[in-house]
């Protein structure tokens, strides 16, 4: 499992002053949200990495048919108590064979690392 040193972490957020940016210049590692994604995935050089933030309300099979284009997943963890993370990442893995990276991001404790590893995740 790695830890991602914020300061050293080549992917980027891109925001605004109100929130994410309404527009995206294509750059490598760059960290889109779902929305983001649908609304510039068309215009999305072939083969240059991108990752998606995804919320834990939202379905994997919703992102499924881009996977292949998708470098990394970001999955947020809001409580420690809230799971769904983990179902996410499994299913990721398990059922869509993602082999791009999988991060953990939000409340999640040393605790949970064990756990994290297997069911998918490979970096916090």
């Amino acid at each position: 499992m790695k830890f991602v040193d914020p300061r050293k972490d080549p992917w980027h957020v891109l925001g605004g002053e109100d929130g994410p940016a309404a527009f995206i210049d294509p750059r490598p590692n760059l960290l889109l949200t779902l929305e983001q994604w649908h609304a510039f995935r068309a215009q999305w050089p072939a083969g240059m990495p991108v990752g998606l933030i995804l919320a834990n309300d939202v379905e994997v099979k919703d992102i499924a048919a881009d996977l292949p284009r998708i470098a990394l997943v970001q999955l947020a963890f809001p409580k420690w108590t809230d799971g769904r993370a983990y179902s996410q990442a499994r299913t990721l893995r398990m059922r869509y064979r993602f082999t791009g990276e999988v991060r953990a991001t939000g409340d999640a404790l040393v605790d949970m690392v064990l756990l994290m590893a297997r069911t998918g995740f490979d970096a916090v």
